[in-house]
């Protein structure tokens, strides 16, 4: 993992996004508050205080943000340069967040559970196979329902 910044107890942000590349480190510098407030919005709607943000570059290409529950992390790649986007993906892995700390979601020997029933691991499926896996359809409908409360929150 590359350096880090710590701009809050819960909000990191990598090296290449804060310093190296002038595109992103203006991007960021512009947007840093209004996307710490979504965050923030995201936690209260999810009542999830245990959670916390790094904002760097993913390298796979696909991807606009992951949770990874083992550290407990949101991550979000804001080289998409769209805010809207940027806050959807907050609320979409918040939505993941959720699903493991109530038990929902789990990863248990290799398989993934969702409400008890067992899916092969999401990254060994097609893409259109993942995207129809449940945990993801709920993720993608709570984006749909509460962008523009945090939207509205956050301008």
């Amino acid at each position: 993992m590359p350096n880090t910044t710590t701009i809050r107890k819960d909000v990191k942000i990598t090296g290449s996004v804060y310093n190296d590349f002038k595109d992103i480190r203006e991007y960021y510098r512009k947007h840093e508050e209004t996307i710490i407030k979504a965050f923030d919005e995201c936690k209260k709607i999810f009542k999830v205080e245990d959670v916390n943000l790094l904002i760097r570059n993913i390298r796979k290409r696909s991807t606009v943000g992951t949770y990874g529950n083992s550290s407990k992390t949101i991550s979000i790649d804001i080289r998409r340069f769209k805010l809207k986007s940027i806050v959807s993906t907050i609320i979409h892995e918040m939505t993941h967040a959720k699903q493991y700390l109530d038990k929902r979601l789990k990863f248990v020997d290799g398989k993934q559970l969702f409400e008890n029933k067992i899916y092969p691991n999401p990254n060994k499926v097609s893409h259109e196979r993942y995207l129809k896996l449940p945990w993801e359809i709920e993720a993608r409908e709570m984006e749909k329902k509460y962008i523009e409360q945090v939207w509205k929150s956050i301008k």
